[in-house]
């Protein structure tokens, strides 16, 4: 009877060991997985804000050329009279 016990409280013991293992693999992968998506993220972030300053900056350069047209076309204009 000892015996017996002896084997199943054995057999628990791994299975006890198995199930931890894979529960300490399983949070390794959502960690790793979890710092893939930060940084996902931030290069996302970064690209928008990249994009953004961009727009920003061609938003300046566009009113700057509607603005100093006008002008050019006078001088144009002038150098052919």
């Amino acid at each position: 009877m000892r015996h017996i016990l002896e084997e199943r409280l054995a057999a628990a013991e791994e299975s006890r060991k198995a199930a931890e293992q894979q529960k300490l693999e399983k949070e390794e992968s959502a960690r790793k997985a979890l710092v893939e998506q930060e940084r996902l993220v931030e290069m996302v972030v970064h690209e928008s804000q990249r994009l953004q300053q961009e727009a920003e900056e061609n938003s300046k350069v566009s009113s700057v050329s509607l603005v100093s047209k006008p002008f050019f076309k006078v001088i144009f204009w002038t150098k052919l009279l």
